[in-house]
């Protein structure tokens, strides 16, 4: 096992990448816990690589979250410059 440790903020962020390859991917969750890949981060020990259960369900919901809440930020800075006008067309 590495000496090296990251801190939360550095392993959310790889959480991050990890969700975001599987989706572009588009792997299925199972993917995870598949031997390949699990020699493939072995390779990589100073990242805790998750489980299917995590990738789908923690860590899903915390990057949705962050989305929801940024694009939620950008709608009312988009509102309050327009004064709340929106053309459809």
């Amino acid at each position: 096992m590495s000496d090296f440790f990251l801190s939360v903020e550095e392993q959310r962020s790889f959480e991050r990448d990890l969700l975001e390859f599987q989706s572009e991917c588009a792997l299925p969750v199972y993917f995870i816990e598949k031997p390949s890949t699990k020699r493939l981060f072995a390779r990589m020990p100073q990242y805790g690589l998750p489980s299917r259960k995590e990738l789908g369900d923690r860590i899903l919901k915390t990057i949705a979250e962050t989305a929801e809440q940024a694009s939620n930020a950008n709608l009312r800075e988009r509102q309050e410059e327009t004064g709340g006008r929106v053309n459809f067309l």
